[in-house]
């Protein structure tokens, strides 16, 4: 027996219909992770086949699975904003009706349920093409050994200083028993080993760390994992100056 083959609108439409009954349950669909080879591809062709108000859907469940599409035009931008003070109030749910994390949403847009920065929502397509560029950078790592192993790219990402002051930002407004799940939480380390690649901005970030409330054991194993990092940065003389400042 042959499978009803989907129209374009029929995926995006199904993926949209189970999200709504989903997120009424406080979850996730299950239709997605089955078929996001389907879905992310016809993210493009968007605003051919739904009306604004059904994009603005569609951005805000691809924002609650963590998908940050990219975009072509500043009215697709704008709706995307509109998406992601949708998803703002479920940071404090969390998962399963939300995966992307409080920082990433932080980074990528200017605010989040708690914290805005202070350029807040007034950035360009430009703008978020580029955090979008290096967030996605940071998902592609599986662990640290591999992030450690590319201790120059952090260097070449640290010369946009924006993007430098942007992830120190980011990194300040971590509550660390709120914000990570566990001590090796890779964007959180992303964002540090960025912050270390120049030296007035690696002082703080260790500073701040040292002093960030943390209960143990998870403060002894940020200290062992900010050791790694300082040394792959060049930096190791800095958890010492550090240790001496609290």
């Amino acid at each position: 027996m042959s499978s009803t083959v989907l129209s374009p609108l029929e995926v995006l439409e199904r993926f949209l219909g189970d999200e709504e009954v989903a997120l009424a349950q406080g979850s996730s669909g299950s239709y997605y992770p089955s078929n996001h080879h389907r879905i992310k591809p016809l993210v493009s062709r968007a605003p051919r086949l739904l009306d604004t108000d059904r994009r603005v859907s569609l951005y805000f469940h691809l924002l609650r699975h963590d998908v940050c599409p990219s975009l072509k035009s500043d009215l697709e931008l704008d709706l995307l904003k509109l998406a992601y003070e949708r998803v703002k109030p479920l940071f404090s749910v969390g998962h399963p009706a939300l995966i992307m994390s409080r920082a990433k949403g932080l980074f990528l847009f200017g605010s989040n349920d708690c914290h805005w920065l202070a350029e807040g929502s007034g950035f360009t397509i430009s703008q978020y093409r580029g955090r979008l560029s290096f967030w996605r950078h940071v998902d592609s790592f599986w662990h640290m050994t591999g992030m450690l192993s590319k201790q120059d790219k952090f260097a070449q990402w640290a010369q946009d200083r924006a993007l430098l002051a942007r992830a120190a930002e980011v990194l300040h407004s971590v509550q660390l028993e709120r914000d990570l799940i566990f001590s090796s939480q890779l964007w959180f380390w992303a964002l540090l080993l960025l912050t270390l690649q120049e030296e007035a901005t690696a002082r703080v970030a260790v500073d701040w760390l040292l002093r960030a409330r943390c209960a143990n054991p998870m403060r002894a194993e940020l200290i062992n994992h900010l050791s790694r990092y300082l040394a792959a940065a060049g930096r190791p003389e800095l958890l010492a100056f550090g240790e001496r400042q609290i």
